[in-house]
């Protein structure tokens, strides 16, 4: 077969067991792409008691192990919240161990420290769910000002918002669904009072700009005071509202916005994220994707992994 790579996955959650399951079921495809099978050797978690499926070779508590071991070769973080996934990846990109995370809230509130530490970090996953919007941006960025992005960011509110308008239900109820459906948490704050949108636009405006931005230069609203009444209204009006997270010329807003029909974010329903990226030369380009549930963000997670792969094999 080659060469191996041997994966620590910090984290196995939803996002972790897809990531494994993924690497399972496409390693092999992987292999005769890359000329490298990646394979799962450890994974951390807080609790081992628990099963998990794909049960991974070795599973520990200790999550430093899973870091320092010999045998792992890139480090995927998918645990989330600050501490202690910023100590981890740090001690990673030390050891010389490329890094691969799905942390929005890190990437977002210590962009210039991560950016200045040093090492191989990859945040696709970070973002847009399945969408390459860093690869895409890095790219653009690279050629033209971008004057302007509107997106989608969340899929939980955006899942709640489509639920509400198109099949009447109330906010309450639509949240209880995503809820049930696994889009959204039992607390849902970060999702519905627009902060996860606000880490994921500020993550793309740092990368624009080149300099960390900050979450509270945010203009933030969520959803949470949207009733079935505005969505009405809105829609007798042939408008959408939509939880749109927006970059202008510096300013950075998220909040819910009643879209007109013919607006290309407008048609984006359910779990999709949706981006309308804007430069002088590039005049309109959109994309569009799976943005959230495990799968999702596990595709993007093996995206940056190929990369990793890719850049091993030329050095």
């Amino acid at each position: 077969m080659g060469k191996e790579i041997g994966i620590g996955l910090l984290g196995y959650g939803t996002v972790g067991a897809a990531v494994a399951q993924m690497v399972q079921d496409h390693g092999f495809r992987i292999a005769t792409e890359t000329g490298t099978l990646p394979l799962i050797r450890v994974a951390g978690v807080r609790d081992t008691s628990r099963h998990r499926d794909p049960m991974p070779p070795v599973l520990t508590s200790n999550l430093l192990e899973v870091v320092e071991a010999p045998e792992v070769d890139v480090v995927i973080e998918v645990m989330g919240g600050m501490n202690p996934a910023g100590a981890l990846i740090r001690k990673a990109l030390q050891l010389g161990k490329p890094v691969i995370t799905a942390n929005k809230m890190l990437m977002a509130e210590q962009w210039a420290d991560l950016m200045e530490f040093g090492g191989e970090l990859h945040f696709e996953a970070a973002v847009a769910g399945a969408i390459p919007i860093v690869e895409t941006l890095s790219t653009l960025v690279a050629t033209q000002p971008i004057t302007r992005i509107e997106a989608i960011l969340n899929g939980t509110t955006n899942y709640i918002l489509t639920q509400m308008r198109h099949a009447g239900k109330t906010y309450d109820e639509a949240l209880a669904e995503a809820q049930a459906l696994g889009y959204a948490e039992a607390e849902p704050s970060s999702d519905v009072e627009g902060w996860d949108a606000a880490y994921k636009l500020v993550i793309l405006a740092s990368m624009i700009e080149g300099d960390a931005r900050l979450v509270g230069e945010v203009d933030r609203d969520g959803i949470t005071l949207v009733s079935q009444e505005n969505i009405q209204k809105a829609s007798a009006a042939g408008r959408t509202i939509k939880l749109v997270a927006q970059y202008e010329r510096g300013d950075l807003t998220v909040g819910p916005v009643a879209l007109e029909s013919d607006h290309p974010l407008a048609s984006v329903d359910g779990v999709e994220n949706a981006l309308v990226i804007e430069g002088p030369a590039l005049g309109r380009l959109m994309l569009r994707g799976a943005g959230a549930g495990g799968l999702a963000t596990a595709t993007s997670v093996l995206s940056d992994l190929i990369r990793v792969i890719r850049r091993r094999s030329e050095q």
